[in-house]
C-alpha cells in the first residue's frame, strides 16, 4: 500500500520554520539531543551481569553514593497516616554480619562498606532463600559497578551532584514532577513524562531497587548513586502480592546520568567492559571468599 502524498510541498524554508517552533514549544530542549538506545532505559531491564550465586523464582534481571535523606513531597501520605498499600516490613538479620561500618572492599580506590552490603542483604533475605554467604555475594557483584563508575567518572559527580539537588529543592518547593523531569532528567526512555515505570524485584539496578520497595508512598529518596549516576526517587504506589518475590513498586524518578555514559550508544556495554578491567582490593580477609567468581580475578590486577 502506497503512502499518500502529502497536501503541502515541504520546501527548506517551511523545514527550518518548523524546526524553530517545535524547539520553542518542546520541554526539555534546551539539552543536546541524543540517539535513544533502544527500547528498554538504562534503569529498568535485564543487565549484563552475570545471574544470581543461588538461582530463586524472581524475574531476571554512597560519601558520593550516599543514599541521601528521604523527604516527603507536597500531598504524600504523611508519617503515621494510613497508608493504602505499605511495603513489607525488612525483617531483622539472624545475628549483625559485621560489628561495624567499616570498610570492606575498595574497587578502584572507591570503598564498599559494611552497612551497605548489610542493607542489600536485609533486603534480600526478605523475599528469596539463602544463605548469609550466598546473598552477600550477590550484594557484592551488585554494587561494584556502581563503584567502578564512580571511580571512573569522578570528575564528573560535583556539576552533577549540584544538577540534582537543584531537583531535589524544586521538588521539595512544590514543583510538578513532570516540568522538573524535563528539565533535569536524563532518561529520555520512561514511558511518561515523569519518569514512571512499575516493576517487581530486582528488575531495577542497586540500590535503586531496594529504595523502590522501602519506604512509605509518596517518600523522595535521594540524591543516590547507580552505576548510571544520580538519582531522585518517588514512591507512587505498591501492588502486594501473595508472595514477597512477586510485589512490584510504581516510582517516578529523576536520573542525571554519567556524560561519558549518556552519549555512549550502549551504556550497558560500557558499563560492563570497565567493570571487566577493574581492580579489587580485599580490605577484610574473610570477604575473599564472597567475591563472585567472575571477580576473583579483579583482586589485585593492574586494570
Amino acid at each position: 500500500m502506497k503512502t499518500p502524498p502529502l497536501p503541502f510541498r515541504l520546501s527548506p524554508t517551511r523545514v527550518a520554520l518548523a524546526a524553530v517552533v517545535l524547539a520553542a514549544v518542546l520541554p526539555g530542549q534546551d539539552r543536546p539531543s541524543r540517539p535513544r538506545r533502544g527500547a528498554e532505559p538504562p534503569v529498568i531491564g535485564k543487565d549484563t551481569s552475570p545471574p544470581p550465586a543461588e538461582p530463586t523464582t524472581r524475574p531476571a534481571g554512597q560519601a558520593a553514593g550516599a543514599a541521601g535523606g528521604a523527604g516527603q513531597l507536597p500531598g504524600a501520605v504523611p508519617a503515621g497516616a494510613d497508608d493504602p498499600s505499605p511495603p513489607r516490613p525488612l525483617p531483622p538479620l539472624p545475628a549483625p554480619l559485621f560489628d561495624d561500618d567499616r570498610p570492606l572492599l575498595r574497587v578502584d580506590g572507591v570503598e564498599i562498606r559494611a552497612g551497605e552490603l548489610s542493607e542489600l542483604v536485609r533486603y534480600y533475605r526478605s523475599f528469596r532463600p539463602g544463605s548469609d554467604s550466598l546473598l552477600l555475594r550477590d550484594a557484592v557483584r551488585a554494587l561494584v559497578p556502581a563503584k567502578v563508575c564512580e571511580a571512573a567518572f569522578a570528575a564528573d559527580l560535583p556539576a552533577m551532584r549540584e544538577r540534582i539537588e537543584e531537583a531535589r529543592a524544586a521538588l521539595a518547593g512544590g514543583a510538578d514532577f513532570a516540568r522538573v523531569a524535563a528539565k533535569l532528567s536524563d532518561d529520555r526512555e520512561a514511558p511518561t513524562p515523569d519518569g514512571r515505570y512499575t516493576f517487581g524485584r530486582e528488575q531495577a539496578v542497586q540500590p535503586f531497587d531496594r529504595l523502590a520497595f522501602s519506604g512509605r508512598t509518596g517518600e523522595l529518596k535521594g540524591p543516590f548513586l547507580t552505576k548510571y549516576g544520580y538519582h531522585l526517587l518517588e514512591i507512587v504506589s505498591y501492588q502486594r502480592a501473595e508472595a514477597a518475590r512477586d510485589d512490584r513498586s510504581t516510582v517516578r524518578h529523576i536520573l542525571v546520568m554519567y556524560p561519558q555514559l549518556r552519549e555512549a550508544a550502549d551504556p550497558r556495554a560500557e558499563i560492563a567492559r570497565r567493570v571487566a578491567a577493574c581492580r579489587i582490593e580485599i580490605l577484610d580477609p574473610g570477604l575473599r571468599n564472597v567475591l563472585p567468581p567472575e571477580l576473583r580475578d579483579r583482586v589485585g590486577a593492574d586494570g
